[in-house]
């Protein structure tokens, strides 16, 4: 998900603890402890449209869309679109 935010150039948020931060590499996040704070990535593929991913664990991520920038079509075409691009991704 980390190079697939940077090679499209969505906009995007990290948090680790509350706090913004640079954008690292999925391993550094994965490679973190267990008691360590939970990362947020916003990742924002258009304006209006939001997916936040909490990395809770190396094997657990959750994920959400704020439904409420989704008005009409549009905006599920964009989330459709985005969960492609996600799940196209080769790992």
């Amino acid at each position: 998900m980390f190079d697939l935010v940077r090679s499209r150039g969505w906009a995007w948020t990290y948090l680790e603890g509350g706090v913004a931060g640079r954008l690292p590499r999925a391993a550094e996040v994965l490679a973190r402890q267990e008691s360590a704070e939970t990362a947020t990535l916003h990742v924002s593929p258009v304006p209006g449209v939001l997916a936040v991913l909490q990395l809770l664990s190396a094997g657990e991520v959750g994920f959400d869309v704020d439904l409420r920038a989704l008005r009409g079509q549009r905006g599920m075409d964009v989330v459709c679109a985005f969960l492609r691009a996600i799940g196209r991704r080769p790992r």
